[in-house]
C-alpha cells in the first residue's frame, strides 16, 4: 500500500468540487495548508491576493500552493490576509468571543450528520482504498 496515494485519494474524494476545486487532483493539491490550513482553490487565490493587495507581496498560491507548506513568511502572511477576508473589517473580532471565531474559521463545526454521511460516502467509494 501506498500511504502517499491513499491520502491522495482521500483529499481528492473529500474535496472534490468544493472551494473552487474543479480539476482532477484539485482535492490534494489544494489540502489545507498554514497556520490556518487555507484549503481550497478559491481560498488558495483569494488568500494570495489579499495578501498581495495588502502588503504589496507578488505571492501566487494558487499556482504555487507548496510555498504555504515550506516558506515561514509565506504561511506567516496567509494566516493574516485570510483572517482579513474571512473578518470585515478585521475590527470585528474585537468583539467576537473565541467561540464566534471558531464557528467562522471552522465552518463545519455545526454539522455533525452531514460530516458522518461524507466520511461514509468516502469509505464506500472504491477509489479511496485503490493505493498502489
Amino acid at each position: 500500500i501506498n500511504a502517499k496515494k491513499c491520502g491522495e485519494n482521500l483529499f481528492n474524494a473529500a474535496y472534490k468540487d468544493k472551494n473552487g476545486n474543479k480539476e482532477e487532483g484539485d482535492g490534494w493539491k489544494y489540502r489545507g495548508r498554514g497556520a490556518i490550513q487555507v484549503t481550497g482553490r478559491d481560498n488558495y487565490r483569494a488568500t494570495s491576493d489579499k495578501c498581495n493587495s495588502t502588503f504589496g507581496k507578488k505571492y501566487n498560491w494558487e499556482d504555487n500552493p507548496d510555498e504555504l507548506s515550506d516558506n515561514k513568511e509565506a504561511i506567516i502572511y496567509s494566516s493574516v490576509a485570510w483572517f482579513m477576508n474571512a473578518f470585515k473589517p478585521i475590527s470585528s473580532l474585537d468583539k467576537k468571543s473565541s467561540n464566534a471565531v471558531t464557528n467562522v474559521v471552522n465552518t463545519k463545526g455545526e454539522k455533525k450528520a452531514e460530516r458522518a454521511a461524507k466520511f461514509n460516502e468516502l469509505v464506500n467509494d472504491g477509489q479511496l482504498f485503490n493505493c498502489e
